[in-house]
């Protein structure tokens, strides 16, 4: 909506009703995929009808601690992969998630390469005003890793708000049993609220519509 001036960062949240988050989950297990997987592929779906184009990119945060005898080693070990997504009108919303389902997997078989090297092997500029080669991400959150339990104590997560934006949008994506949680995190200088909020109950909508309806063309979906 804007230029890019600082990193502050706003955020909405959207939360599937009970039975949208069963039909997600029969549909994901039917396609041998996963409700992140089709969250994924409903996030594509919306970026193509913001921008108008059918081939995308997308990044992913992942798990980079390589096997072996890195186990004891103390240290947050990420790493960021992009997901290059075939979004045409005529598929329907099931293929399409399989085809994100193809794509994070073959990712996830090189979540050791880093990013740095896919940028250095790409030529993508550089900036320190936007992240080289994509500048939207969607992440997996897992209410189960959240919950420490340690001798004599016990935990629970907080809500913590990032206090500034580290991509122009993301799309976190909570695999909640009572609900799938869709929180959109943007880049204040460039989203005006409103256009997200409305943003995301279409994204909400488009999930619900292809849940309910698979075999629908996306054209179609509202």
């Amino acid at each position: 909506d804007g230029p890019r001036a600082d990193l502050a960062v706003g955020t909405c949240r959207q939360v599937m009703s009970a039975d949208t988050t069963r039909r997600l989950a029969e549909l994901s297990r039917g396609r041998h995929a996963t409700p992140f997987m089709a969250a994924t592929a409903a996030l594509a779906v919306v970026l193509r009808r913001w921008s108008g184009q059918d081939d995308l990119v997308v990044g992913t945060l992942v798990d980079n601690r390589p096997p072996g005898g890195w186990h004891g080693t103390v240290g947050c070990f990420a790493n960021l992969v992009p997901l290059r997504i075939s979004c045409r009108p005529d598929q329907s919303f099931g293929d399409l998630v399989e085809r994100v389902r193809d794509v994070l997997l073959g990712a996830y078989e090189h979540q050791y390469l880093p990013f740095s090297e896919i940028v250095r092997a790409t030529g993508a500029a550089r900036s320190f005003a936007r992240m080289p080669i994509f500048q939207t991400t969607v992440q997996q959150v897992r209410p189960e890793v959240l919950t420490l339990r340690l001798a004599g104590c016990s935990s629970r997560p907080m809500p913590a708000n990032a206090e500034v934006s580290r991509f122009e949008l993301t799309l976190f994506v909570t695999d909640d049993p009572e609900g799938l949680v869709l929180d959109l995190e943007y880049a204040l200088d460039l989203w005006a609220a409103a256009a997200v909020e409305r943003r995301a109950a279409q994204l909400a909508a488009l999930l619900a519509a292809g849940a309910g309806a698979p075999s629908s063309r996306i054209g179609e979906l509202p």
